[in-house]
């Protein structure tokens, strides 16, 4: 079977919806969902999700020295241009996948 991870930074308050965003990842236990956040890391018993702490400044160093240029995201939000470089910036977490992706946590995913 193939691995596949959806890749999330996310720096800032869990929007009020979370815990049902993170409810329709555990459904999907075919697919792993790599959080790196500076928020509060719930409690979820999940094998397909990880967390790892993480800030924004960790983000523009990592993004930096992978990239090969120098990041300065100033607002979270900007993180969305990064998004085809994810593949990039995160490989060292990411080696095992066969596949990666990314979304956004206002989705509410079906049988993905």
């Amino acid at each position: 079977m193939k691995k596949i991870c959806l890749i999330f930074p996310f720096f800032g308050e869990w929007p009020s919806y979370f815990n049902f965003f993170l409810k329709s990842c555990e459904n999907n236990s075919s697919i792993h969902f790599l959080f790196f956040t500076d928020s509060e890391i719930p409690a979820t018993k999940a094998k397909n999700i990880t967390f790892h702490p993480f800030t924004l400044q960790d983000f523009n160093l990592l993004a930096s020295q992978k990239l090969g240029f120098h990041i300065v995201v100033e607002k979270s939000y900007k993180l969305c241009d990064f998004r085809p470089a994810f593949g990039i910036i995160f490989e060292d977490y990411i080696r095992e996948m066969d596949f990666w992706g990314h979304s956004d946590l206002d989705v509410i995913l079906g049988n993905i």
